[in-house]
């Protein structure tokens, strides 16, 4: 595996995409299908129907994996930093990392490779 290429069948392409939808990353996906990660990549190329189905599995997997967050950070142990996350992703506009500016600010650009006359 790795340095072959894969042949895409339907069944693997469907058990691949099924793994995806379950949370796993690209990584462990192919390795557990016994799919080259180059080999992925190149279906996605050669197959707009293959990224969009591989585009909507990896949504569903992290549909799963945020309804877990949901579920432990609210479960009876919780976890005060998974909500604080949650909350984070949810309502950026409330709850996000806020960068406050004070003070004079300049900007310079450098143009490097660009002659004078050009600019």
């Amino acid at each position: 595996m790795g340095h072959g290429r894969t042949i895409r069948t339907e069944e693997k392409g469907q058990k691949l995409l099924a793994k995806l939808a379950q949370g796993y990353s690209i990584t462990t996906a192919c390795k557990s299908e016994n799919i080259g990660r180059r080999s992925y990549y190149e279906w996605r190329e050669a197959d707009p129907e293959f990224a969009k189905a591989a585009d909507e599995a990896i949504e569903c997997g992290i549909d799963l994996l945020e309804d877990e967050a949901n579920r432990r950070a609210k479960g009876p142990m919780g976890s005060d930093t998974l909500l604080i996350f949650l909350l984070k992703s949810k309502r950026r506009a409330v709850y996000g990392d806020k960068i406050e500016h004070t003070g004079a600010f300049t900007n310079t650009v450098e143009l490097v490779g660009v002659a004078a006359d050009d600019v």
